[in-house]
């Protein structure tokens, strides 16, 4: 049977409804071909995490405690116990175990956490709006913060979407509780600034001038910058009005502050970016790590190795092989690095990722790099706090000085890029944009994990439908 091509199906739309707009199109033909190709390795997560297995919804408990808990007949009391046991279990430890409000009070938090981090993955999915607005939770689930009341609306529904969505929340639940147990998230702002402070002694920096760099995608394709904000604007003008009459999309101006540095080895950097998974515009966020978990099938959050990342910039890709030198000085050599990839025309020549564009080049690789105990500076408040107790004093002294005898390690990932591939990463528009690296793995592949075509796809055919009765 021979499958309609786009053109063909655009026709058959518009014969339906000849007023269908662009985005009217571009939604419907979403919606025909988004579970197309579903990625081989959804199978592999449902065996790890069951709770994203719709099937498990006809198939009774499937060992998830959960579905064995709203199987029973017990007394309220005794449901509302046998839930706060399985939390307990998920949140705490036995020498530390909680009462029913305690646990409710961290699971209310966690519900929102996931709530934001399902919403944040259909952001940046940039599905059509018509898409998001269909497969955000359901209000029942989405209002719903509490484990026994969640219980009860699996029990007392009969659609297969609602029970998905509460077993998914669950699951999500469990795991953000397994991430915060594996990783002391407040660790991670001050271990940063360890990491740039010895990188900023290992290579000498001393601090150049900055800049502030204008950037834009021309009308074909190519990355346009300058320093003047006038000859920008000019600039950026003309191009979009090239943009416009070609029938392209105009995307906004981009903006970057760069700050440059000298390094001791004669070197100059362009630029130095480092960032935290953990913290996004200055705000505690688990998506980028959740869906990172999700995408790759990962059984421990610790798998995540790249949650602390510095990237150097230099103003020219022969200029890599150089840092990575200078890195080595202090870093050591090949035996601290992990996972090295490289991208680089000198090196091969190959792919970063099969959603990197040919003109995109990195280095990177994973150094584990040991840095002062996390528990140090919490010695060394202890100890102010304490100056008038000679007996405690005693004690926080023996203990700062086994801290610091015992430094622990952190995996940081390096990046060394050259500018025009930069300037191509964080370009709106441009064919490497980082946001659409991002789009595309979602869109690919977890996508289908949390939102899986057993539950959605007849949701989706039915707004097909109301976009084609549309006036």
């Amino acid at each position: 049977m021979r499958i309609p091509s786009f053109e063909e199906k655009i026709q058959s739309y518009l014969a339906i409804n000849p007023n269908l707009s662009f985005d009217n199109l571009g939604s419907l033909l979403l919606i025909d071909s988004i579970y197309d190709q579903i990625p081989a390795d959804v199978s592999e997560l449902r065996s790890i995490y069951a709770h994203f297995d719709p099937k498990v919804i006809n198939n009774h408990s499937q060992g998830i405690i959960f579905l064995k808990i709203a199987e029973s007949r017990d007394s309220v009391v005794n449901i509302k116990k046998k839930l706060n046991d399985y939390i307990n279990i998920k949140f705490n430890y036995l020498g530390d175990l909680k009462s029913y409000e305690e646990n409710m009070v961290k699971y209310n938090n966690f519900s929102k956490i996931i709530t934001k981090t399902i919403d944040n993955l259909l952001d940046i999915a940039r599905l059509p709006e018509c898409l998001e607005f269909i497969l955000r939770e359901e209000s029942l689930v989405r209002n719903c913060h509490d484990f026994y009341e969640m219980l009860e609306i699996y029990k007392t529904t009969s659609n297969r979407r609602i029970k998905f969505e509460i077993l998914r929340k669950v699951g999500l639940i469990v795991l953000l509780s397994r991430i915060n147990r594996s990783f002391i998230i407040e660790e991670y702002d001050s271990a940063l600034n360890e990491v740039k402070r010895i990188f900023a002694h290992g290579l000498g920096l001393c601090a150049l001038p900055g800049n502030k760099y204008f950037l834009w995608v021309s009308e074909r394709g190519e990355i346009k910058y300058s320093t003047s904000p006038d000859d920008a604007k000019i600039n950026y003008q003309e191009t979009a009005a090239q943009r416009s009459k070609n029938g392209l999309i105009i995307y906004p101006i981009g903006e970057i502050n760069v700050k440059p540095f000298r390094t001791k080895f004669g070197l100059n950097i362009f630029h130095i970016c480092a960032r935290n998974k953990f913290r996004i515009n200055n705000e505690i966020s688990y998506t980028s790590l959740i869906e990172k978990i999700i995408r790759k099938n990962l059984l421990y959050p610790t798998q995540v190795h790249d949650i602390i990342g510095l990237k150097i910039i230099v103003n020219s890709e022969h200029q890599i092989l150089e840092m990575i030198s200078c890195l080595e000085t202090f870093l050591g050599g090949s035996s601290t690095r992990m996972q090295e990839k490289n991208s680089l025309n000198r090196f091969g020549r190959r792919k970063i990722s099969k959603f990197s564009s040919d003109e995109y080049y990195v280095w990177k690789a994973f150094y584990d790099i040991p840095l002062p105990h996390p528990s140090i500076r919490q010695i060394e408040n202890m100890l102010s706090l304490t100056r008038d107790n000679p007996e405690a004093q005693k004690h926080l002294h023996e203990r700062l000085k086994y801290f610091k005898s015992r430094p622990k390690d952190f995996v940081v990932e390096v990046q060394l890029q050259d500018v025009d591939s930069y300037f191509l990463s964080i370009t709106k528009g441009s064919s490497s944009d980082h946001s659409l690296l991002k789009m595309n793995q979602i869109r690919t592949n977890s996508f289908y994990k949390l939102f899986p075509k057993e539950i959605y796809q007849d949701e989706l055919i039915d707004l097909k439908q109301v976009i084609l009765k549309k006036i």
